[in-house]
């Protein structure tokens, strides 16, 4: 399971160290980017490779990048408890 954007190796939007595409290596770096829409996915991919400083991620950095993510994205509960509404 590969995202179309990690397949194009002449899309400039794409991860390289030098010459080499940098792509997961494992389903843990994977998985947790399925609950985001495509666009989002490529920004934690970028976003994880650059806190492992180039070079392939860890899943628990994948993992942390799309919680952050998805607490930034999350719609606000505008209920309280006890509320009739």
């Amino acid at each position: 399971m590969c995202p179309n954007w990690t397949q194009n190796e002449d899309d400039p939007d794409t991860v390289h160290s030098g010459q080499r595409q940098i792509l997961p290596t494992a389903e843990g770096q994977v998985r947790p980017m399925t609950k985001l829409e495509p666009q989002e996915q490529q920004e934690v991919w970028l976003t994880a490779v650059e806190l492992a400083g180039g070079k392939v991620p860890t899943g628990r950095i994948v993992k942390d990048v799309v919680q952050g993510i998805m607490e930034r994205t999350q719609v606000p509960n505008t209920y309280q408890i006890g509320s009739d509404y």
